[in-house]
């Protein structure tokens, strides 16, 4: 199963249905209300799950009934929401979304300004089974693949940074090519560092090579 790790907000909606949109600063009565959850990336983890991968969701909320709300509503959509921080005594973020009969839309929201911003708040080690497409279907019918890989040309790697070096690395093979014919006879995997321990993502490079006869096309 795939794992994808979202980054970013989660909010509660509170959308009313009303006819027209305000013109006048009085009192207005919606046709419908529905408190659901948004935010892009809690979108985002709720769309993965649906589909059938693993969702992780990594965000700030407050210890309130609405940061409470949130979290529930993406653990029953099976979204894994132990990345998410939750911060005593603030508020998590909300909206106001009115929606006229034309599917016009205004927004108002708000997000406690006391929560940290800053990125060190952010979990330090990805999920496990996080990973990254190296190569796919550029190799045409030459033999022997050798590649070297940066965040330069593959910036999908900046997903291992920060992470430890040292242990199990899996390089995974897959033929695709239902019309392709050939063998694979040996890979090697070289983990080029710049440190002797961590990646750091200004020059961090991961080098494969697929070694032996390459599918060919028939």
């Amino acid at each position: 199963m795939t794992s994808v790790l979202c980054v970013g907000i989660a909010v509660l909606d509170y959308v009313f249905a009303v006819g027209a949109m305000p013109a006048r600063p009085e009192k207005y009565r919606a046709k419908d209300l529905a408190v659901i959850g948004g935010g892009i990336a809690a979108n985002a983890a709720v769309a993965v799950a649906r589909l059938g991968g693993k969702a992780l969701l990594a965000t700030r909320l407050g210890t309130d009934a609405t940061g409470d709300a949130i979290v529930a509503e993406l653990e029953r959509e099976g979204v894994d929401c132990s990345p998410t921080l939750r911060f005593d005594g603030l508020r998590s973020p909300t909206s106001a979304v009115l929606i006229d009969e034309a599917g016009e839309r205004l927004v108002v929201s708000y997000s406690d300004p006391q929560i940290p911003s800053d990125p060190a708040a952010l979990p330090t080690k990805l999920p496990a089974g996080t990973r990254a497409v190296l190569h796919s279907r550029s190799g045409g019918s030459q033999d022997d693949i050798r590649r070297t890989f940066t965040l330069a040309d593959t910036p999908a790697l900046g997903a291992f940074a920060n992470e430890e070096a040292r242990g199990s690395w899996t390089l995974a093979v897959v033929d695709r090519a239902a019309r392709d014919t050939g063998r694979l006879e040996r890979w090697a995997l070289e983990l080029s560092l710049a440190t002797v321990h961590r990646f750091h993502t200004a020059s961090d490079g991961v080098r494969g090579e697929l070694l032996g006869a390459s599918p060919r096309r028939t």
